[in-house]
């Protein structure tokens, strides 16, 4: 019996289950847990925290957090555990449906995986502990797995952008429409749940993005910069389908999807100040991921700076983006070892509802659906019927690729993508929506002035950038923040599609870019739920590396070629 690898999402190795690590650490005993003093229990001489491991090793060190709370203590491996404690493995034998049970090695079966385990006179410090250790940590980064690796799919996807792409704004709105039960979306036979993993990480760094997405539901502010190491973002996915009329109660699919911002703020070169470490990590995460999400704000693009210097100078600090360019294309080169890029890839145009108000200066047809009011993720919802990759999924992808086009006129943005991946989905995508503007403003305090990113009305957007002097935007900030736009105002479009697009390419959902699928799509469907979904059971715990059967019956390579032009699925 196998399972699906066991991946820590902040290094992004993948690790046999027999290597993972266990901290000594009372907090990580379950509740219920006995504690006596070590002198009632004679361990000798060789005792398990003289035989524990320290330090990060691995050579992942740049992984790591400063702040890390575990950073300081011992790690030992199930092995260990098994030596020098009285500990049997608390074994999951068949995916998460079957209970856990406690059992010897002669009766564990061959490849079970262990979840943790049972101790009897665990020492920590000078106390003694029985029960049951289930925290698993990565022996690399020495960062918390998350509760459910090894008993499903784990897909990471490395966030590559300068630092006015708005990765961070993008992963908080999602982050916030997740925690608010924003995100429903229905599919030919099926809805998509989905569900912001809040309790699996690292409490102080889980922390961060729940209390940016909080601040923004309060205040409407946006975080303004993003952490050296940003902290993962994870989503738990699950797929239902349609039984006798109506949307199942179980999963049929269930996989966890990890987003990495690879490159901070700080990574931004400028002259001989790039970070080496920032950058070797940048490239790692980028070599160790599945998949790829290229951010770039249309307003760094070489046609939008020449046609609209006045906007751009006054809405955003390019200073460092041709510098930043670079470099991105200098990781796109190395993570591509001299070949185009198979990984699948979706590329953002980020910040398109601002075409919407610049869009006729700039040449853009008001119809496209990139910029069209009416043209919106409502599209994917109850597709009977509709030829989906025609009307919707292809338009939309050929008109954003040309809307980038025309605004990478005289620079090189299109033709590098176009270079070093095999395949990209291109897609606009708004956190906002057109009815409100992101801005940033001065505000005073008492150490100066320090800039605040928040959700403005357009007025407020207009006269804040229009306004006389220093005096008059510090009064104007001052009546933003006291009079915060409501979140409710925020109306994101196209933000499900890139976690969509993943699903399809990573044979999650069955793929309805494909024309195919609009022939026959109960036919095509069934052919996907027998042969794919079955394929992903909780109930068989276990993943092949063959292609899905419905890959071969149901994609033509003439198709995807056309679509996304070459490339090979996962």
């Amino acid at each position: 019996m196998s399972y699906y690898k066991i991946k820590c999402v902040y290094c992004l190795e993948s690790i046999p289950s027999y290597n993972v690590v266990y901290r000594l650490n009372a907090n990580d005993l379950e509740f219920g847990y006995t504690e006596r003093d070590s002198d009632d229990y004679d361990v000798g001489d060789d005792n398990l925290v003289g035989n524990a491991m320290t330090g990060m090793g691995g050579g992942n060190d740049m992984f790591s957090s400063g702040s890390d709370s575990s950073s300081n203590s011992q790690f030992v491996n199930g092995a260990d555990l098994q030596k020098h404690a009285e500990a049997v493995k608390v074994i999951n034998a068949a995916g998460l449906k079957l209970p856990k049970y406690v059992g010897d090695q002669e009766n564990i079966e061959k490849g079970a995986l262990a979840m943790g385990y049972e101790v009897k006179g665990l020492k920590i410090g000078n106390k003694l502990y029985d029960g049951k250790i289930l925290k698993r940590y990565c022996p690399f980064c020495h960062k918390r797995l998350l509760a459910e690796s090894g008993t499903i799919p784990v897909f990471t996807v490395a966030m590559i952008g300068n630092s006015t792409a708005g990765k961070t704004v993008f992963l908080t709105m999602q982050a916030y429409e997740y925690i608010h039960g924003n995100y429903d979306t229905n599919v030919h036979k099926g809805k998509i749940i989905v569900n912001w993993i809040d309790s699996h990480l690292d409490a102080n760094e889980t922390d961060v993005i729940y209390q940016t997405a909080a601040k923004f539901a309060d205040t409407g502010e946006f975080p303004s910069t993003t952490q050296v190491i940003p902290p993962p973002h994870c989503l738990k996915v699950s797929y239902r389908p349609v039984e006798g009329g109506k949307v199942g109660d179980e999963n049929t699919t269930t996989c966890i999807m990890c987003f990495r911002d690879a490159i901070g703020e700080l990574f931004t070169q400028t002259g001989e100040q790039t970070s080496s470490e920032n950058y070797q990590r940048t490239v790692q995460i980028c070599q160790r991921v599945d998949g790829l999400m290229v951010l770039n704000d249309p307003f760094a693009l070489t046609y939008v700076r020449k046609q609209l210097p006045d906007v751009v100078g006054r809405s955003r600090d390019m200073t460092a983006q041709v510098a930043m360019s670079a470099t991105v294309q200098k990781i796109f080169s190395l993570i591509a070892e001299n070949a185009a890029v198979k990984k699948p890839t979706v590329c953002l145009m980020t910040k398109s509802d601002e075409l919407v108000t610049y869009g006729e200066k700039l040449g853009i047809n008001p119809n496209s659906p990139v910029v069209a009011r009416n043209f919106n993720v409502k599209y994917f919802s109850g597709i009977q019927g509709r030829n989906w990759a025609k009307d919707v999924y292809n338009r939309l992808l050929m008109n954003t690729r040309s809307v980038l086009q025309k605004l990478d006129q005289g620079g090189n943005w299109m033709s590098t993508i176009d270079q070093f991946f095999s395949s990209a989905a291109h897609i606009p995508v708004s956190s906002v929506g057109s009815d409100v503007r992101i801005l940033d403003i001065d505000v005073r305090t008492n150490g100066g002035v320090r800039k605040v990113k928040r959700i403005v009305t357009i007025k407020q957007y207009e006269d804040y950038l229009n306004a006389k002097n220093d005096e008059e935007r510090f009064k104007l900030a001052k009546s933003i923040i006291s009079s915060p736009v409501p979140a409710e105002d925020v109306n994101p479009r196209f933000l499900e599609l890139p976690l969509l697009t993943f699903l399809m390419k990573f044979d999650m959902l069955p793929a309805m870019y494909d024309e195919t699928y609009n022939v026959q799509p109960d036919a095509n469907y069934d052919i996907w739920f027998n042969s794919c979904s079955m394929q992903f059971s909780e109930k068989e715990g276990a993943i092949t590396s063959d292609k899905p059967v419905y890959v071969e019956k149901v994609k033509k390579p003439s198709v995807f070629s056309r679509l996304f032009g070459g490339g090979s699925k996962k």
